[in-house]
């Protein structure tokens, strides 16, 4: 009986498991679709800035050929043209950092979710070899308790091994701060 009420956790598991591969799918299409439209909007704000500054040097120029002189030149009617276009393109940067932060935060979810997943195997592992008395309850206790820290501290962990990543610390480092977080 046991056997099957693990199987239909399990089978439960793998669902729920599926259920969040898809609609995180979905998701991923939505931000990447939402992401490439910003892009080519932000490039099409570009290319007016560009023409833009195009217009203010040949203005510029224009007017040192005919006068010999390099004092200011009016260029206000042009900036008020790019102002909006620059408003605009801090406002499309600002949306492509927070999808860029919200894809970020899904992915960490993701990883959060399979470390759970590990862990719980691990625990099950270890009650079978507490049960089986393979393993004393001291044993049990703190080979279960490093494992839960895997998850409480996966956060910080995955900040440490950013940091490896950017080469502020060694992976020497890395793996000292880590164990640190595990004991």
């Amino acid at each position: 009986m046991a056997f099957f009420n693990n199987l239909k956790n399990t089978a439960g598991a793998l669902g729920k498991g599926a259920m969040n591969v898809v609609n995180t799918g979905a998701t991923d299409a939505k931000d990447a679709s939402e992401l490439a439209e910003i892009q080519r909007e932000l490039s099409a704000i570009e290319n007016d800035i560009t023409s833009g500054y195009t217009q203010v040097g040949k203005r510029y120029v224009d007017y040192v050929v005919k006068t010999s002189e390099m004092p200011g030149v009016d260029v206000s009617d042009i900036l008020k043209m790019l102002e909006p276009k620059f408003e605009r393109r801090e406002e499309l940067q600002a949306k492509v950092i927070e999808i860029e932060k919200r894809r970020k935060d899904r992915t960490l979810l993701q990883e959060k979710s399979a470390v759970e997943a590990q862990v719980q195997a691990e625990i099950e592992k270890l009650d079978k070899a507490l049960a089986m008395d393979l393993i004393g309850r001291d044993e049990y206790d703190l080979k279960v308790s490093q494992q839960r820290k895997r998850v409480d501290n996966f956060e910080a962990i995955k900040k440490v091994q950013q940091k490896c990543e950017m080469g502020i610390i060694t992976a020497a480092e890395r793996d000292k701060e880590i164990e640190a977080l595990l004991m």
